[in-house]
């Protein structure tokens, strides 16, 4: 038959080491205060080496300024786990103590508690057997002071105190009262780095939780007490944290107990992170819109282009939400801008010149590419950047570059003498980024140019050069900025020289090739001869 003392030994040193960290004894004796009424909380810390000056004592002090106990509570409640030294009597298992004997995972050489109640004022000595002596004081204190002393090196009581304040500060950054670690408050606001986040209030429970563009933390807490805390498990790209007096801890104290109460919160937290959250982004890309707040809008198109990669968000369930704003000043939700892109009245725009009308808008994203990955989502098809589907050229003055009015003149002349009628021909930049004509030297129209939509514009038969009523050379272009240079002493075969190339980047047959150059000739000839 088992020995009674073993066993109740044998329980007492499990709950001693029930705890992950050793130094989470903090956190159940800041429990215990908060629960006796405390409204601040006092931690710190002393040494007092002895004589040789080879060691000496660290003594870290937890004082609060609840309710105290008396000295029933003490020996019916408090000690319940351990043996009055007068009686040896370990057969009394109460719930009471469980957090507080805790305390014995550093190994004290003992721990002293003071505390007065009701008239009543004791001294309570636990010593490392596990015994502890009841005194009696002349003096009363306020609330219940506690002493844990333990014997160690300087060093390692230099060690002990920054440990011991990280512990505090991980276990009880959101308690309501002040908590004083060495004279400051280690608390931290009940809050997630985000700047689009939701809040949630309702009895014993509060919420907080929003998007984030890098790794998610959650946090459990019960009365700001820490549960449990992490990174990466919940939500994808949404981080929280949940305070609530009806979730509980398992006894290692670093998981939640998952009870009713746990599941009820998991509830929440998923009606939070699938449709109030992302609900609140989509208004808060409309205000951006609104306000022309570029930076902000951009910061929370990053969030939601994450969110929906990650199946956090469905675009659908947000599609009639103003978010949008095109040309012209108009926010229109994504069900709108879905229409009008289907009947070619909106398009994309990366940075090009703006070529919007009233029956065609744009959608600028000079600033963010990431909009493309939202239309594309919600259209389920590849949006059209303006640039691709029109042209727009930038005037360019030419009349102070040498050479440049002689090629033009050469270039007219031979275009008539080859197809039979006049032409405009001027300079203009093609460089724009998306333009298609970047890298030709010449624009060709058959009418008015602003814009000209490539549909429009001829380039595969001969007719589309000897029809040309427009021509807008690519001033930039190394190809023409040559020909201009040549035009100086030789304009006729300039402008051969760009005609030539035009043919090829239209595709047109190699014979018109000899008309331009019979027509340069005579034309050369002329000038000549008129000389």
């Amino acid at each position: 038959m088992s020995d009674p003392l073993e066993n109740i030994s044998g329980v007492f040193d499990e709950l001693v080491n029930q705890f992950s960290d050793p130094l989470a004894f903090f956190r159940e004796l800041i429990q215990n205060s908060i629960d006796a009424g405390s409204q601040q909380i006092e931690i710190w810390f002393e040494y007092k080496a002895d004589a040789s000056g080879d060691g000496g004592l660290a003594i870290a002090h937890i004082d609060d300024f609840g309710e105290g106990m008396t000295r029933d509570i003490i020996e019916n409640k408090l000690t319940r786990l351990f043996s009055s030294t007068k009686d040896d009597d370990f057969t009394k298992i109460g719930r009471f103590g469980i957090g507080f004997v805790s305390v014995f995972a550093v190994e004290p050489n003992a721990v002293v508690l003071d505390t007065a109640r009701g008239g009543e004022a004791w001294r309570v000595i636990f010593h490392p057997d596990r015994t502890y002596d009841l005194i009696a004081l002349e003096n009363p204190v306020e609330g219940t002071q506690i002493q844990v002393i333990k014997s160690m090196s300087y060093e390692d009581f230099e060690d002990f105190q920054t440990r011991a304040s990280d512990a505090i500060k991980t276990w009880c950054k959101h308690v309501s009262v002040p908590i004083f670690v060495s004279g400051t408050d280690v608390r931290q606001d009940f809050d997630v780095d985000s700047i689009c986040k939701v809040t949630h209030e309702e009895e014993g429970t509060r919420v907080v939780m929003g998007f984030v563009p890098g790794v998610t933390d959650f946090g459990f807490y019960n009365r700001g007490l820490t549960l449990m805390e992490g990174h990466e498990r919940w939500f994808p790209c949404v981080s929280f944290k949940i305070d609530s007096r009806y979730l509980e801890h398992t006894l290692t104290r670093d998981q939640v107990l998952e009870d009713r109460h746990f599941h009820k919160a998991k509830s929440l937290l998923e009606e939070l992170a699938t449709k109030r959250l992302p609900g609140h982004l989509f208004k808060l890309l409309g205000e951006a819109a609104k306000n022309k707040d570029t930076k902000q809008y951009n910061k929370l198109i990053t969030l939601l282009v994450r969110a929906y990669n990650a199946g956090q968000i469905i675009l659908a369930d947000h599609a009639d939400a103003p978010m949008l704003p095109v040309s012209g000043g108009e926010i229109i939700s994504l069900k709108t801008a879905k229409a009008r892109f289907k009947k070619n009245q909106l398009f994309l725009a990366s940075g090009g010149r703006h070529m919007a009308t009233g029956e065609r808008q744009i959608v600028d994203t000079t600033h963010t590419t990431e909009l493309k990955t939202v239309l594309w989502g919600y259209f389920e098809t590849e949006p059209v950047y303006i640039e691709s589907r029109f042209v727009q050229p930038a005037d360019v003055d030419a009349t102070g570059i040498a050479g440049a009015g002689a090629l033009v003149g050469a270039m007219a002349q031979l275009m008539k003498n080859v197809t039979g009628e006049p032409a405009w021909i001027g300079f203009g930049d093609l460089t724009y980024h998306g333009c298609p004509f970047e890298e030709r030297v010449a624009l060709v129209t058959p009418d008015a140019l602003n814009p000209v939509p490539l549909t429009r514009i001829p380039t595969t038969t001969i007719e589309s050069l000897a029809t040309a009523r427009h021509v807008v050379l690519n001033v930039y272009e190394p190809r023409v900025v040559n020909a201009i240079e040549i035009a100086r002493d030789e304009p006729e075969f300039a402008a051969m020289q760009l005609l030539k190339i035009m043919v090829v980047e239209h595709g047109l047959p190699a014979e018109f090739c000899d008309a331009i150059t019979d027509a340069t000739l005579a034309a050369r000839n002329a000038r000549l001869g008129a000389a």
